[in-house]
C-alpha cells in the first residue's frame, strides 16, 4: 500500500478500533476502546502504520494498518 492509498485508507480524523490481530498484539490492552487518526508514519519508520489517540489518551501510538479497522 502506498502512502497515499494509506491516507486514503485512514485519513486523519477517522474513527478505528483493533482488529482481531491487533487485539493478540495489544494483549488485553485498549481492546474495545475507538480511537482517531492523527497522522501516519514514513514507510521505512514502522512499516505501513498509522498514528492513533486511544480514548483518554494524551499521547498517539503507532499501529499498523492490518492491526486497525475503520469504524
Amino acid at each position: 500500500m502506498t502512502d497515499s492509498a494509506l491516507r486514503l485508507a485512514f485519513p486523519n480524523g477517522c474513527q478505528v478500533r483493533l482488529t482481531a490481530m491487533g487485539k493478540l498484539v495489544a494483549r488485553h490492552k485498549q481492546e474495545d476502546r475507538v480511537g482517531i487518526v492523527t497522522g501516519d508514519c514514513k514507510p521505512h519508520q514502522y512499516g505501513e502504520g498509522v498514528y492513533v489517540r486511544w480514548d483518554g489518551k494524551q499521547t498517539p501510538v503507532v499501529w499498523h494498518r492490518d492491526y486497525v479497522e475503520r469504524v
